[in-house]
């Protein structure tokens, strides 16, 4: 029997069977891209930092009363108030230390400044750089929209 025989020998609904599941497949082949291209890249540095999504600017977290992290360098997490603590960097909890040292192209350090003080927030690609007691450096490899 040949090939072409073969295939025919299927029916056309078997083919269309066949033809949707190849399609299922592709359905699902793209899913797993595009999930796994959500989660981007992290980029190492010469010093050993590595650039990976984190938010900036307001962090969801109220208080009644200071010290309270309302406002930080934090990375993403869905979770509820715990994990958000848990998710914070860097955080300018009692007003007096102010943002870190933004660090990028002037757009990038000046929408990361605005949502800082605007309590906004900004997700980036970048990394937090500390040194010390010295205020720390949020490098701003790339600005990917508000929160």
């Amino acid at each position: 029997m040949s090939v072409e025989s073969r295939s025919w020998a299927f029916g056309p609904r078997r083919i269309a069977v066949l033809a949707s599941r190849s399609a299922k497949q592709v359905i699902r082949s793209m899913i797993l891209v595009a999930v796994v291209g959500a989660s981007l890249p992290e980029v190492a540095h010469a010093e050993g930092a590595v650039d990976r999504r984190l938010l900036v600017g307001k962090t969801g977290i109220m208080c009644i009363k200071a010290p309270c992290p309302s406002r930080g360098v934090f990375l993403p997490t869905g979770g509820g108030l715990n994990e958000r603590r848990r998710a914070l960097l860097y955080t300018d909890a009692d007003g007096k230390s102010g943002p870190p040292e933004f660090v990028g192209s002037p757009a990038a350090r000046q929408a990361a400044s605005r949502a800082w003080h605007r309590l906004k927030c900004i997700e980036i690609i970048g990394h937090l750089e500390r040194e010390g007691d010295a205020r720390p450096r949020l490098h701003i490899a790339r600005i990917l929209g508000s929160c």
